[in-house]
């Protein structure tokens, strides 16, 4: 149930109708996971290929390997902050402008009708969006996300350091989140 304060802004959110269930949010997942990797492939793909065709023209091999020996300190390092750019920071960009925007959602999560909200029912800021998804990243085989199925508010991990709530705000025919 949302509680909303004199000037119209949600003051608490308990649980109920809006908090959204572990297999909708492992939904949106499955379907934001394949994007960002598209969105990152395609940001390295054309500075990798030009890289890696050079120095195959150059040594006349397309040996990984070999390729990866030959190369300049300089190259490798090109290579090296491409992939940090395709498996860190687009994914995060991808996830943090979104869940920070107006939609409040990602593309999978739009999808699913679910929105990120802080604990207080309002829009979260990007910094912690940011939060919300380096605390995705923490190491624990499954089971920070494992945990939305057993805490009150359905919360993972990632919520709970970021203070975030994933709901499904039109459940009810008059969503409180509308404005």
């Amino acid at each position: 149930m949302l509680v909303v304060t004199a000037d119209g802004g949600p003051a608490s959110i308990s649980v109920g109708p809006y908090t959204t269930s572990f297999p909708r949010r492992f939904l949106a997942w499955c379907i934001d996971t394949p994007i960002r990797f598209v969105i990152g492939l395609a940001v390295v793909f054309l500075p990798m290929r030009f890289i890696v065709l050079g120095q195959a023209a150059r040594y006349g091999t397309t040996d990984p390997n070999r390729l990866w020996n030959v190369m300049s300190s300089n190259e490798k390092a090109v290579i090296s902050l491409l992939w940090l750019v395709a498996a860190a920071i687009v994914p995060w960009l991808y996830t943090a402008l979104q869940e920070s925007s107006a939609s409040q959602a990602t593309l999978g999560k739009r999808l699913l009708d679910l929105r990120v909200i802080g604990l207080d029912g309002r829009r979260v800021s990007f910094a912690r969006a940011s939060g919300r998804f380096f605390g995705s990243l923490i190491p624990s085989f499954g089971i920070g996300y494992c945990m939305a199925l057993f805490t009150r508010r359905k919360q993972a991990l990632h919520d709970l350091i970021a203070n975030c709530l994933v709901v499904r705000p039109s459940v009810k025919s008059a969503t409180p989140f509308a404005r």
